[in-house]
């Protein structure tokens, strides 16, 4: 059995800081996304996809890509871990090496 979940935490100081919604309005954005493709709340900020869909590694792929595309997402989270099988990887500090490089700063 294959193991896909992200646990996603935003700071309330970067929240307000940000202006635009609540730490509430965030969460209940994730959990409109994710209810559309079969991924699954566990507790607030943690998601895992359902087993039975035949493509969560794409679902779950594409969410690796689209959040940090969204101003809201990268402005408010201070934790976005994604735990797979063999281990877990912390998103926001591989965006910031992709952005490092992207910007010439290896």
């Amino acid at each position: 059995m294959s193991l896909r979940r992200f646990e996603i935490h935003f700071d309330e100081e970067k929240v307000k800081q940000y202006g635009k919604y609540t730490v509430e309005q965030l969460y209940a954005m994730l959990d409109t996304l994710m209810e559309h493709r079969s991924i699954d709340k566990l507790s607030e900020g943690v998601y895992q996809v359902r087993n039975e869909s035949e493509k969560y590694e794409e679902v779950f792929a594409a969410f690796l890509m689209i959040l940090p595309r969204t101003e809201w997402f990268i402005s408010c989270a201070d934790k976005w871990l994604y735990y797979y099988d063999e281990g877990s990887e912390d998103c926001l500090e591989e965006h910031q090496k992709f952005l490092e490089h992207e910007n010439g700063k290896e």
